[in-house]
Parts: structure tokens; C-alpha cells; sequence
């Protein structure tokens, strides 16, 4: 290991449509960083959705981390954990 070597990786990522510009949870405008909620720009989003909202069932969420595991095991890596806020 040298010194550039990273020690840990934090992945996390949304589903289509659960978390909008303007959401009260917080958002980032690229190169301006973290905005207040707005609730009205939030809600112009989801008006504009193109396809519905994609919320992950038991089945599914167990998919997603069988391939995180595939994955880490294919790269070598060592998985610590995965959580499952809904």
C-alpha cells in the first residue's frame, strides 16, 4: 500500500425520482455545493418526471447487493457494509 492508496470507499447513489433538486433531505447544485430546500422546485421536478418513481422492493434491493458483492469480490475488494435506508 503506498501513501496515494485510498483506504476505503464510500458508494451511494439514488433511484430514479426519490431524491430532486429542491428536496427538503438537502441537494447540490453542480460547482455552487449544498442548497437550501425548495420546495416548489422540487415539486416543478417531479411534475417533469419522465417515467414513475423507482422504489425498491425486497426482491430487488436483494439483486443490487448481490451485485455489489459480485462486484467487490470481482475488484478484490472487501465489503464492510450495506445499508438499507429506505
Amino acid at each position: 500500500m503506498t501513501d496515494y492508496d485510498p483506504i476505503a470507499i464510500f458508494i451511494t447513489w439514488t433511484v430514479y425520482g426519490t431524491h430532486l433538486q429542491g428536496d427538503v433531505r438537502g441537494w447540490k447544485r453542480r460547482r455552487q455545493g449544498p442548497q437550501t430546500p425548495q420546495p416548489l422546485l422540487a415539486h416543478w421536478r417531479s411534475e417533469r418526471l419522465k417515467h414513475p418513481v423507482l422504489l425498491l422492493d425486497s426482491s430487488k434491493r436483494t439483486v443490487v447487493e448481490n451485485e455489489i458483492e459480485r462486484h467487490g469480490q470481482h475488484r478484490g475488494w472487501h465489503l464492510w457494509a450495506i445499508s438499507d435506508q429506505k
